[in-house]
């Protein structure tokens, strides 16, 4: 085989294995990303990992934890709107403080696991093209204000 077919052949070779890499979110990435803009964002975007990677018992884990953090966010968020979390407190507060920070810690251990995303690419030797992270961030940014915005408002009708 003339050198110029065998370089094509390398050439056309890695052209199939990189469009046969998945895209991922970078999974070392994703605590470092829920820290900034909530673990429910960090367990979305671990979500849609598992999705691509056609595991879809892992993917409901992350949706589970997505439910968990939802729940007890909106639980939190009700109380101090009704008034049932009183934020003059400094008793409520701490408590609120350790609430989300136990939260957060334990879906941090959680990811940190022998069973998370790191660990599987890592064990079944999967190369991935990295993803953008600008669509998270500017989603997760839109829905932060959003819910602040939406906060506010009903605090203000509320007194």
């Amino acid at each position: 085989m003339p050198p110029t077919e065998v370089k094509e052949l390398n050439q056309n070779t890695l052209m199939e294995e990189e469009k046969s890499r998945p895209a991922l979110y970078n999974p070392s990435k994703i605590s470092l990303f829920g820290f900034f803009f909530t673990p429910i964002a960090g367990a979305w975007l671990q979500h849609r990992n598992w999705l691509i990677l056609k595991e879809p018992d892992r993917a409901n884990e992350s949706k589970d934890w997505l439910k968990l953090m939802f729940v007890i966010y909106a639980i939190v968020t009700l109380m101090k709107l009704t008034g049932l979390w009183p934020s003059w407190n400094w008793v409520t507060e701490s408590i609120n403080t350790a609430d989300l920070t136990f939260l957060f810690v334990t879906w941090i251990f959680w990811f940190g696991t022998n069973s998370n995303l790191t660990n599987y690419i890592d064990r079944k030797q999967i190369t991935f093209k990295k993803r953008s992270w600008v669509e998270p961030c500017f989603a997760s940014a839109i829905v932060i204000l959003a819910y602040n915005f939406a906060l506010s408002l009903i605090a203000s009708t509320l007194n």
